[in-house]
């Protein structure tokens, strides 16, 4: 229905941002495997689901209020409710870094907090 179709929409939208490597220049600052910032996608479809999601994105409490309301709205009806989920994370390998430069440009919706 309609719902399987956004899903898949926003998927395929958030899979296109996680296809490039961060692996460090010879001379840059950064180091291959050194410390490094780390972007996670979530995309959950969930039956039924009246999670608010206002307070995600704009402070760590808020973002941590919307994580633990999605885990309470997954445990309902035994985990029943739960349609879908993707999740990506960049960096994707150990030897790569992602500096807080390339995530606010590559990830220009993203809030510091």
């Amino acid at each position: 229905g309609g719902a399987e179709k956004r899903y898949n929409e926003l998927a395929n939208q958030e899979a296109s941002k996680f296809e490039k490597e961060y692996i460090p220049k010879a001379g840059s600052e950064e180091k291959s495997g050194g410390p490094t910032y780390v972007i996670v996608s979530l995309i959950i479809e969930l039956q039924g689901d009246s999670t608010n999601f206002d307070g995600a994105g704009f402070s760590f409490q808020g973002t941590k209020d919307v994580l633990s309301s999605i885990a309470s709205d997954c445990t309902v009806d035994g985990g029943y409710c739960v349609n879908a989920v993707e999740v990506f994370w960049t960096p994707s390998e150990r030897k790569e870094v992602l500096s807080k430069e390339d995530a606010l440009i590559d990830f220009p919706e993203l809030i510091d907090l």
